[in-house]
């Protein structure tokens, strides 16, 4: 068992500057993350476990009991971005907790009660790597209710243990030797005594890793009550970050990003994490207007392990009615169908030939329930340029109107077109690739010429008034 107090080891804990937050409840959070350990390797597979400090910022004592459902569970898992890319390539079981001892990692703890049984109000608690790794208190995902967790005592699969890979985090070695990418790895606490107090929501922190070899080294700060999806919007302030929660179950999160391939096409990221929702998602849907080509759809998620109950098969996906969906089995069908489920993240990706703008995207509810879907903003491809409507109606060269599209097409586009294809004007008149024809793959995409193609296809879609 572990000491009591930090001073017995010999241990000098660093004192955080903010005071203690002293919220209602217990309040556990993850206060550091100092340490990850490398166990081996089986198959192309790595197997980690990560150090985790824990905290609690809250008024009252968290239960800690070892031999009963009243001690926290701590996920473990590692991220990857690599070509504006964010992906969860590794997961483990969850180490349930034995002791609390009571350090002073993130605000003074004092005069804490004796006995190992609690972590009192503004005191920390150490796991180290080695700990966090060790295979006979680690658990399934599957065993916990994130929103109120609750779990069954004893936890499925205690005291077993196996090969250097069984239950601890994995990771195939080939996600670790992506040039220019970078890791992180995240931590998530989970206890029944916190959701009364709506406490529940800042559990977990992420903090950036280097490999060096099989190593995963930490470097910068663990930063500190942040999803691990906002590894990626903090790396990248062009993502987009929505918050999506689920009236009596959990919380997702929509990250989403569009980047400009310079071509006429855009390349659409998104990651959704599902932080908290017992319920999980079975579906996530794009809307996409009608006249927007879709290419290269693709999806990402991390494999469940060890025994764990759920299916691996990946999702499937489709692009009828105006928009990209990706889906799982639902849950008649199969209710361990491998749904987006807490503590995980999937990734979706497509390129379109339209630019960006906010729109709402779609989460599917896996589990029964009175909400069957939920909406949030996302980035996602705008309604394709009518390439006939250049000019505002009524107007003459000169007036302050001209040259401007205003939804409607008339003799006036077709006039401003023409004397801006004579007088050789790219910015307008180039609307297609030169020797194209209709329906060929360059037909409709501007090449920098202005050509007798760049008047055959405006008049085209003249004729047509576009979509």
């Amino acid at each position: 068992m572990k000491p009591k107090s930090l001073l017995a080891l010999g241990v000098v804990a660093a004192v955080c500057p903010a005071a203690l937050a002293g919220t209602v409840g217990p309040d556990v959070i993850v206060g550091d993350m100092p340490s990850t350990r490398f166990w081996g390797s089986s198959g192309g597979i790595n197997s980690y476990s990560i150090g985790t400090t824990s905290c609690n910022i809250g008024d009252a004592e968290l239960d800690w009991f070892e031999f009963s459902n009243r001690h926290p569970v701590i996920s473990q898992n590692v991220y990857r971005i690599a070509n504006d890319r964010f992906m969860q390539i590794g997961q483990g079981w969850l180490k349930h907790g034995f002791a609390a001892l009571e350090g002073s990692l993130c605000s003074p703890c004092i005069n804490p009660a004796p006995g190992t049984e609690t972590l009192d109000p503004g005191c920390s608690d150490p796991y180290g790597s080695f700990l966090n790794g060790g295979q006979s208190r680690l658990g399934p995902k599957s065993d916990i209710n994130p929103v109120t967790g609750a779990y069954s005592w004893p936890h499925t699969a205690r005291g077993q243990t196996g090969n250097s890979i069984y239950k601890r985090i994995q990771v195939p070695a080939s996600d670790l030797q992506v040039a220019g990418a970078q890791y992180f790895i995240a931590s998530h606490y989970v206890t029944p005594d916190e959701p009364a107090f709506g406490n529940d929501l800042n559990n977990s922190s992420y903090r950036r890793v280097n490999v060096s070899g099989n190593n995963l080294q930490p470097t910068g700060s663990t930063q500190r009550e942040k999803y691990a999806v906002e590894a990626w919007s903090d790396s990248n302030p062009d993502v987009t970050l929505s918050l999506v929660d689920i009236p009596g179950d959990g919380r997702f999160i929509v990250a989403s990003l569009a980047i400009d391939n310079g071509d006429g096409t855009w390349r659409y990221e998104y990651a959704v994490q599902n932080y908290n929702s017992h319920r999980s998602a079975g579906a996530f849907r794009v809307p996409v207007p009608a006249g927007v080509n879709v290419s290269a759809i693709g999806f990402h998620d991390i494999d469940n392990h060890s025994g764990e109950i759920y299916d691996n098969t990946d999702w499937s996906s489709s692009t009828a009615g105006n928009q990209v969906a990706w889906s799982t089995q639902d849950f008649e069908s199969n209710p361990n169908a491998n749904a987006l489920r807490w503590d995980h993240v999937y990734s979706f990706w497509f390129t379109a030939d339209a630019g960006p703008e906010d729109t709402s995207g779609q989460i599917d509810i896996f589990m029964p329930g009175d909400i069957k879907d939920a909406g949030m903003t996302l980035v996602a491809p705008s309604g394709p340029a009518c390439v006939a409507d250049v000019t505002t109606n009524n107007t003459n060269p000169g007036d302050a109107g001209y040259g401007v599209a205003d939804g409607e097409v008339t003799i006036a586009d077709l006039a401003y077109f023409v004397e801006q294809w004579v007088a050789g004007n790219g910015a307008v008149a180039d609307v297609t690739t030169n020797n194209a024809n209709p329906g060929d793959a360059g037909y409709g995409v501007a090449d920098g010429q202005v050509t007798i193609s760049d008047l055959t296809y405006f008049v085209e879609q003249w004729v047509a008034g576009c979509p």
